[in-house]
C-alpha cells in the first residue's frame, strides 16, 4: 500500500511514472477520438491550437536539463532510438541539424510536430465535421520561459514551447510573468479572443483578424505573434512548416 511507503520513495519513483485519463465509467465513457468519429461527441464550438515549439521543453528535459546536452554525434542515434530505423531515417532527413539551433532543438522540433502541431491539425479536421472549429498557433518565440523554467536559471532558448502561452492568458501559478510591452499587447489580444469565444462561441478581437472556421477554411489558423514578429495574422503554412506530410502517415501511438 502506498500509505506505508516513505515520502522519499514516492518522490524517487514519480519521475518515471506516466499518467493519463482513464477511459470507462461515467466521466469519460469512451475514447474522445472514437466519440468524434461515431457521432457521440457534443456539437459545440471548439477553439483548438498548439505552440510553434511545443517539443523543445521535452527535449530539454531529456537532454540538457538532465545534464547531458545532445551532441551532433549523438543526434542520429537518439532519433533512431526514438523512432526506429525506417521512420528515424525519414525524421533525420526532415530535421537536419543545419535547420536548428542545436541537436536538442532539432530533436524537440520533431517531438513537438508529431505530438502536438500535426495532431492538432488532424483533430481540427475531424471536429469540423461536427461544428465550428477555430484554430490557432501561439508563435511568440521571444516569450519568456514559464515560471517553473525560470526557476532553473538557464539561458536555453525554449522559444514558444509547451505551456508558454498560458502566462499570456492567466497568472501561471499565480505569478506575474516578465512580459515586455509588445508581449503584454499580445496577451491583451489573446484574452480578447478567448473571452469572446467563451461569451459567444466565436473568437474575435478588435483590431485582430477573424479566426478562420475550419469548416470553410481548413488548415488556416490564427498565428499569434508580437508586433515585431509581424503581429497576429492568418497562416496557411503550418502543415508544411511542421512536416505534417511525414507525421500524418505515421500511425498514432
Amino acid at each position: 500500500c502506498l500509505r506505508e511507503k516513505p515520502a522519499k520513495d514516492i518522490l524517487a519513483a514519480q519521475a518515471g511514472y506516466d499518467w493519463g485519463p482513464v477511459v470507462g465509467g461515467a466521466f469519460l465513457p469512451a475514447q474522445p477520438k472514437d466519440a468524434y468519429e461515431n457521432g457521440g461527441a457534443a456539437r459545440v464550438p471548439v477553439l483548438n491550437g498548439a505552440n510553434s515549439d511545443e517539443g523543445t521543453l521535452f527535449a530539454f528535459a531529456r537532454f540538457d536539463g538532465a545534464g547531458a546536452p545532445l551532441t551532433a554525434e549523438q543526434y542520429p542515434g537518439a532519433v533512431i532510438d526514438a523512432y526506429g530505423p525506417d521512420l528515424g531515417g525519414r525524421v533525420l532527413t526532415a530535421y537536419p541539424l543545419t535547420d536548428h539551433a542545436s541537436p536538442t532543438h532539432a530533436f524537440g522540433a520533431a517531438t513537438g510536430d508529431r505530438m502536438f502541431a500535426c495532431t492538432a491539425l488532424r483533430l481540427n479536421a475531424a471536429l469540423a465535421h461536427r461544428g465550428p472549429v477555430y484554430a490557432y498557433e501561439f508563435a511568440d518565440r521571444t516569450s519568456p520561459p514559464f515560471a517553473s523554467l525560470r526557476e532553473l536559471d538557464t539561458d536555453f532558448d525554449f522559444g514558444a514551447t509547451h505551456v508558454n502561452e498560458v502566462q499570456y492568458l492567466f497568472k501561471h501559478f499565480g505569478l506575474d510573468s516578465p512580459l515586455d510591452r509588445e508581449q503584454r499587447a499580445l496577451a491583451r489580444q489573446m484574452v480578447r479572443y478567448w473571452g469572446s469565444f467563451i461569451r459567444t462561441g466565436v473568437p474575435r478581437a478588435d483590431g485582430g483578424p477573424a479566426a478562420p472556421d475550419q469548416r470553410t477554411r481548413p488548415g488556416q489558423l490564427l498565428s499569434l505573434r508580437t508586433a515585431s514578429e509581424g503581429g497576429t495574422g492568418i497562416s496557411d503554412t503550418v502543415h508544411d512548416a511542421h512536416r505534417c506530410g511525414l507525421w500524418d502517415a505515421v500511425p498514432a501511438g
